[in-house]
């Protein structure tokens, strides 16, 4: 085979058969002369170097710090919707343990957070939400709000007109359970026994998140014993069924 007739066969061909150069080993290299910079020009470099992640990252950091306590701790609002403390003033009036005082003042919270058509949101601008709106309108007559404030009739309003008590959600159904408000009849069932069923059961406990347990458990104790706290006739909220219950709703 001539070579002049292939020649890109020859150049591989003399690609393999070529003497490769020795490799010099890093560590037998002479030795290069290391030029250190000043403080203030490595200190700059490092700062324009830091990536957009990087300074958000220390941003937070400061923030961290500038709302520690003295003592220590960081303390915050926990910001949600109104069946946080409407729900807070629901559980002080079913332990006997009011206060008036910080009531006054949750009632005027939940009052601020009304909007225009009468309702309260599950998210901030969001739309009107029945059952959130249910649950503040009974906080409020718990704390003594009469059914005739504007605020409350513009909430009952929207309520009848979304199907009342009967369209609300179950743990709104269970609050109001708890205070004979809506018949425990209508509630769906989770027995407690459940809890008894192992940890290799198809359906049991430890199936469920950590955060779910923490709420199911309890609740299944008060669906078990269903208990009722009687409330004076101003605060009951019978006005908020669009016709009357029966004991199957």
């Amino acid at each position: 085979m001539s070579s002049s007739k292939y020649p890109i066969s020859a150049a591989l061909t003399s690609l393999n058969t070529e003497t490769s150069e020795p490799v010099v080993e890093p560590s037998r290299k002479p030795p290069g002369k290391v030029h250190h910079l000043p403080p203030s020009i490595w200190k700059k470099m490092v700062g324009e170097a830091k990536s957009p992640l990087d300074k958000a990252v220390e941003r937070t950091r400061d923030f961290f710090f500038r709302e520690q306590l003295p003592d220590g701790y960081w303390w915050a609002e926990l910001e949600s919707n109104t069946t946080i403390t409407s729900e807070y003033i629901m559980l002080f009036h079913f332990l006997g343990m009011v206060d008036k005082v910080r009531e006054r003042k949750m009632a005027r919270y939940i009052l601020s957070k009304q909007t225009d058509d009468g309702s309260w949101t599950i998210w901030f601008g969001g739309p009107g939400d029945l059952s959130t709106t249910i649950e503040s309108y009974f906080a409020l007559k718990l704390a003594g709000y009469s059914a005739d404030h504007p605020a409350m009739c513009k909430a009952r309003e929207f309520i009848l007109a979304n199907g009342g008590i009967l369209k609300a959600r179950v743990f709104t159904k269970v609050f109001l359970a708890l205070f004979g408000e809506f018949s425990w009849m209508g509630v769906p069932s989770m027995p407690i026994e459940l809890m008894l069923l192992p940890n290799w059961a198809y359906f049991n406990m430890y199936e469920f998140s950590s955060w779910s347990r923490a709420t199911i458990i309890p609740l299944s104790v008060v669906m078990s014993e269903r208990p009722v706290r009687k409330l004076p006739p101003l605060a009951r909220v019978q006005e908020l069924f669009v016709r009357p219950p029966r004991p199957t709703d």
